[in-house]
């Protein structure tokens, strides 16, 4: 029995897509939606938001990471509460500014070299 349901497994991306379909065809979207909407949501979303913190902890500036709970924030109380589509897309722009704004401030900082905050070096091996 368990080869016969291996052989309805989905392979490929585009596999998931076409029997998401099927199933939405049948009436299964609505069910999906309430029963994984939320924990997919917020699982993506957090994993977004701790990326930006473990850059912003190697750099030590916290301000992308802020920006970006900001826009996760409003993402899931766009899409789960008050489902809006302005404070959902709003959600997802502050969610890829604070993206680029993280990337771009590692891509500016020398290779395995926190970025400097224009303090001091506490450094005194020469």
């Amino acid at each position: 029995m368990p080869a016969i349901a291996i052989v309805f497994l989905p392979k490929c991306p585009l596999c998931v897509a076409a029997y998401l379909g099927a199933l939405s065809s049948l009436g299964a979207g609505t069910w999906l939606n309430a029963a994984w909407g939320l924990p997919l949501c917020a699982s993506l979303a957090a994993i977004a938001v701790g990326a930006l913190f473990l850059r912003g902890r190697r750099s030590g500036d916290y301000s992308p990471t802020l920006l970006g709970l900001a826009g996760a924030a409003a993402l899931l109380v766009g899409k789960l509460a008050i489902e809006t589509p302005a404070v959902i897309y709003g959600g997802v722009a502050l969610l890829v500014v604070a993206s680029v704004w993280s990337a771009r401030r590692d891509a500016r900082s020398p290779v395995g070299h926190p970025v400097t905050t224009g303090q001091p070096s506490t450094n005194t091996t020469s």
